[in-house]
């Protein structure tokens, strides 16, 4: 499984919103670890038991940071 590049900004909320709206049900979006995601509004779960996880699961240090910069 690959993890979703925090590259572009620009578009980053756009295309994780996308991926989560395209996914069913106990479906995971894998981020990539020790990067940061600048979100520029709400993230919207499509189905029951989604989540947004760091690949792999890691330890605390390795763990991505979701930062939102918006409303």
């Amino acid at each position: 499984m690959l993890c979703q590049s925090p590259e572009p900004v620009s578009s980053l909320t756009d295309r994780l919103n996308q991926l989560l709206g395209s996914g069913g049900d106990r479906d995971a979006l894998s981020l990539c670890p020790g990067q940061q995601y600048h979100i520029t509004r709400r993230l919207a779960f499509a189905a029951q038991n989604q989540e947004i996880a760091t690949l792999g699961y890691p330890t605390v240090e390795e763990r991505e940071a979701v930062v939102v910069a918006g409303p």
